[in-house]
């Protein structure tokens, strides 16, 4: 074949012109590589392997190249051209001893595209493809052994990646051929100019810097940094102005050159602005900083060791200055000019009450100041859970590499504590859930215990209990001896976040908040947070004696606000809280905390006042108390024959109790298993007009968002059934009780699916005042309602596509008109039925079309065969 391309690269045809402050191209010098290669390898970037002189490649010959012994990661570069339409449909561009593997210049088969192949594996092309350059071009190679990832250089720039490389390829190594297999049977047609091998993935500015020299490409300088150091003097001190800078051929500051220099030092006397122009052929680059002459003192930092406190605890002051000269802090302590050396300094300290300290620097040309606020706690005298986190998406590992939940366990008293007799629970009513092993704690030692369900004691590893954090918020405790509360969170954690831990500060039980930086096995990190949810020095529960009630923040420059009426509270709405609240009655109480303008997350507590006829009274069911706080009947829907025009009836929101047998019995003035808030309403179709009717709940955390909740230890979930049976004589539906129970028993005693159900006697509290023997209701069953979940029906939800998981499908009367008025949630605008379709189910039966009157309300409604496709 004729080629005229190495005189035509040899003349270097220029194809670009010069334009200032831009890239020049003059395409193309192999001159310019050549001394680029050299450069590099006096550099210390030294090649393996280089081929200079070009070799023509007709279809029909080879060339025979050594590649040296390269193993690994390899770089291999080519400056060729060629002809992808010439040939067999497949040209190799290089190929080593190690036959397997190749480099192809047009990938099989008449594909146009670079790539390479594992011979009885596959071909690899790029992503996104690169055509086979058919005018001289930089190529690299590079290969990654450890990814199996090949990246294709093109002029410079990464223009592919192969991802997933057999383990079998390896770049072209020893003695082998260039343009063709080795029974130069797939040949290239073109011209390859030069190749060079490196042992080594090279960096890619160094790819760029031979495509570059090649194409005689002529790019910005780049000025990598321009600094002023220090960036504030004093007169008549210096400051020395350094840079790096790249494809520089001059260098100026403020109209000095420094072309040859690397730093300059000046002194200014007022507020100066260096700039830095970087010139080459192809234009110019600036830069600049300012030098600021004589400012005020810069409080670089004052902070305290610790900022929560035991009264009387010696904690540090420290602090550092910029261009101060004399130093004080107050209240109490004075000048700290003399414990102040080059502008850092350090004071111990022991408030005895919440202070805030101020630190003060001044200096001929200005005062500047700082604070930090001490908050006083009260350690407790025993074991605390000082911190946990429940989401840990990658905080820590426990040794099977699994990221589980974690409590971390401190004891802040002087003596070593034995943990035997200690236990962990997240059930109040469980107090010895999870036992610890006979294992010493030394004083103000720390103990991380994964929450984890894994069930461990081995003392030789690390500690697991047998159950898990809810990342939506549950009761946790430490029991003592005895057993003995030692510390709670109750009667829930609030909802918490992934990677963000939760626990204390100060060993002080009342002083609650989020971390912003996890520390497990580790003192507790000060890292400020959003405000502290107002806290209550009582759980929700029932009782029969007016108590003090008392709120709190973990913030004291927090004011807290709290409403009675069921409202939320608002820096518009409600009332201000400067004493304890004596609670005499039935109440809900709801409260926020607002610092520096910033609101809490909304946090509330229900007290149910018992009458005196319910204070002795037992069953031998457990009992279920559902209490609305006076806000009338629970809402009904209408009903008719087929629910058209039915609007579906609000929720209500209520408290949900429940309490378990202990000894057989179960009573109103035991501590309740549960105590949730709900949105209830009645729930069926005719059974909605009862006298007692059947209920439908959904647990609701305090600002109405969904929550899980666990009636008599029930798997938790929002939606629950309340199932009333109507034994009343009158209608006798099902005086027996039987009716769905005994069906919902028998298919769980069979092995097959089935609702859990548990029967609880039942008080209904909807006219306000106290918890009487007349809101008796009966009995009622709480009764999963059949919904998708990992405790319930545990199955995929409907991909988008619809080509994976399932749904359920409710066969029942159409859909109420939703509580809130159209469109429903689902974006319907109307109410629909559900017709049974035709063949293929694609097309659709029109309403109750004829001569097959009611053909969308079949004779056997819930026949399979009636959704069957």
């Amino acid at each position: 074949m004729r080629n005229n391309r190495p005189q035509f690269v040899r003349n270097r045809l220029i194809l670009a012109a010069l334009a200032v402050g831009c890239g020049v191209n003059a395409f193309a010098s192999l001159t310019n590589y050549d001394a680029s290669i050299t450069a590099d390898a006096g550099a210390g970037l030294t090649p393996l392997a280089r081929m200079t002189n070009a070799v023509t490649l007709t279809g029909a010959n080879r060339g025979a190249f050594d590649f040296g012994a390269n193993s690994g990661d390899v770089t291999i570069e080519f400056v060729l051209e060629g002809n992808p339409s010439a040939g067999s449909g497949s040209a190799y561009l290089a190929v080593g001893a190690n036959t397997g593997s190749n480099l192809r210049y047009e990938q099989f088969n008449n594909t146009g595209q670079l790539g390479f192949t594992q011979l009885g594996v596959l071909d690899y092309f790029f992503s996104p493809v690169v055509p086979s350059p058919s005018l001289p071009t930089h190529i690299a190679y590079v290969w990654n052994a450890t990814t199996r990832t090949m990246t294709l250089y093109l002029n410079g720039s990464a223009a592919g990646t192969s991802t997933g490389v057999s383990a079998s390829f390896a770049m072209p190594t020893g003695v082998g051929w260039l343009g063709a297999n080795p029974g130069n049977t797939e040949t290239m047609t073109g011209t390859i100019y030069r190749v060079t091998v490196y042992d080594d993935i090279i960096p890619a500015e160094a790819i760029e810097r031979h495509s570059d020299a090649f194409n005689d490409v002529v790019r910005l300088p780049i000025i990598a940094s321009f600094q002023a150091n220090p960036s504030m003097v004093l007169t008549p001190d210096s400051s020395r102005l350094t840079w790096n800078v790249q494809r520089a051929t001059a260098l100026f500051i403020n109209g000095i050159e420094v072309t040859t220099a690397s730093n300059l030092v000046v002194a200014p006397t007022t507020n100066t602005t260096y700039t830095l122009v970087a010139s080459n052929g192809a234009g110019f680059v600036t830069r600049s900083v300012t030098v600021q002459v004589n400012p005020p003192p810069l409080i670089n930092s004052f902070s305290a060791s610790r900022t929560y406190i035991g009264a009387g605890e010696t904690i540090a002051l420290n602090w550092n200055v910029s261009f101060g000269e004399t130093f004080s802090i107050s209240p109490d302590i004075g000048d700290v000019t003399p414990q102040t050396v080059n502008g850092t300094g350090n004071r111990n300290v022991q408030p005895l009450a919440a202070t805030i300290y101020t630190f003060t620097a001044s200096s001929p040309f200005g005062v500047s100041t700082s604070t930090v606020a001490i908050q006083i706690v009260q350690p407790a005298n025993h074991l605390v859970i000082s911190e946990f986190m429940a989401d840990n998406e990658s905080t820590l590992a426990d040794q099977d590499g699994d990221f589980e939940g974690w409590i971390e366990i401190h004891n802040p008293t002087a003596a070593s504590i034995n943990l035997a007799g200690h236990f962990l629970t997240d059930d109040e009513a469980e107090p010895t859930k999870w036992a610890f092993p006979n294992l010493n704690l030394p004083p103000n030692a720390y103990l991380v215990v994964f929450a984890s369900g894994k069930d461990r004691t081995n003392t030789a590893a690390p500690l697991h209990t047998s159950f898990n954090l809810n990342n939506t918020g549950e009761y946790l405790a430490l029991v003592g001896p005895g057993p003995v509360l030692l510390h709670a969170f109750a009667p829930a954690f609030p909802p918490q976040r992934d990677d963000i831990s939760y626990g204390i500060l100060g060993d002080d039980v009342t002083v609650v908040r989020y971390m912003g930086v996890p520390t497990p096995g580790a003192q507790n990190n000060e890292t400020p947070a959003p405000p502290a949810p107002v806290q209550f020095s009582l759980p929700s529960g029932l009782f029969t004696n007016a108590f003090n009630l008392l709120l709190s923040a973990a913030d004291p420059a927090a004011v807290i606000l709290f409403t009675l009426n069921n409202s939320i509270p608002s820096a518009t709405n409600g009332n201000l809280y400067t004493s304890p609240l004596t609670v005499t009655n039935t109440t809900r109480i709801r409260a926020i905390a607002v610092v520096s303008n910033q609101t809490s997350r909304l946090t509330g507590a229900s007290y149910i006042k018992l009458a005196n006829d319910l204070v002795g009274y037992t069953s031998s069911l457990p009992i279920m108390v559902i209490e609305n706080f006076g806000a009338g009947v629970i809402p009904v829907k209408p009903f008719n024959g087929n629910g058209a025009g039915i609007k579906q009836a609000a929720r209500q929101f209520a408290a949900w109790v429940t309490f378990d047998r202990n000894n057989g019995v179960s009573s109103l003035t035991n501590p309740p298993q549960m105590f949730g808030h709900i949105g209830v309403r009645a729930r069926g179709g005719a059974s909605s007009q009862w006298r007692q009717k059947p209920l439908g709940v959904e647990g609701i955390d305090e600002e109405g968002a969904e929550r899980e909740l666990s009636p008599l230890d029930l798997p938790a979930h929002a939606d629950w059934i309340l199932y009333f049976p109507d034994a009343d004589t009158a209608n006798s539906k099902d005086a027996t009780m039987l009716f769905n129970t005994f069906a919902f028993e028998l298919s769980a005693d069979s092995g097959r699916y089935s609702v859990r159900f548990r029967w609880v006697e039942t008080f209904l509290n909807e006219d306000g005042g106290d918890l009487r023997l007349s809101d008796r209701r009966g009995v009622y069953a709480i009764v999963e309602k059949v919904s998708r979940g990992e405790d319930r029906l545990d199955f995929q939800r409907l991909s988008t596509d619809g080509t994976n998981g399932g749904w359920l499908l409710n066969i029942n009367r159409m859909d109420s008109e939703p509580d809130y008025g159209w469109p429903s949630a689902n974006g319907a605008t109307q109410p629909w039925f559900f017709h049974t379709a035709g063949q293929n189910r694609i097309l659709q039966t029109p309403d109750n079309s004829l001569p097959v009157q009611g053909d969308d309300e079949p004779q056997q409604i819930n026949a399979f065969i009636n959704f069957d496709n």
